[in-house]
């Protein structure tokens, strides 16, 4: 689920997500946090993203594994616009707490000519007020099932 909004300033926007992902298994948090490196990497186009730092931490915040993910890179073709943007991200990467063959990220972003001063503490409010529950509520798994039944 992606949110987007746009800044004050001129090519200015910011934006929020939410994914869900397949995780392979990891068993201590290097290799978790190995895990979210590769995927972060894979996903990043090195033909129009330069990077200009980027960090993994693994976290004890939750109680499941999580890893910290901070970046800046310079985006050399954004869409609809000539010339580059920075792009700035703050995400929090984690197993699902229920689900161990998933992952969830809880993301939050600023595009703009130059960077953001309160990024940080507006990611921060951001995923800290995004929560997973740690077990499935039984009365909306039957509620799901019930209706999921009653279709056609």
């Amino acid at each position: 689920m992606s949110f987007a909004r746009r800044g004050q300033a001129a090519n200015e926007s910011f934006g929020a997500q939410v994914l869900m992902f397949n995780l392979a298994p990891s068993n201590t948090p290097e290799e978790f946090e190995a895990l979210m490196r590769a995927a972060a990497q894979k996903d990043t186009d090195p033909t129009r993203f330069n990077t200009r730092q980027t960090s993994f931490i693994y976290s004890n915040e939750r109680s499941y594994p999580c890893v910290r993910y901070h970046s800046v890179v310079e985006d050399t073709a954004p869409q609809g616009l000539k010339g580059t943007l920075l792009l700035e991200v703050e995400g929090l990467y984690c197993r699902h707490p229920a689900r161990q063959a998933t992952g969830f990220a809880v993301i939050y972003s600023h595009r703009g000519e130059k960077l953001h001063s309160t990024l940080r503490s507006e990611a921060e409010s951001f995923i800290k007020g995004t929560q997973v529950p740690e077990m499935p509520n039984p009365a909306v798994q039957g509620t799901l099932r019930d209706k999921a039944a009653q279709r056609p």
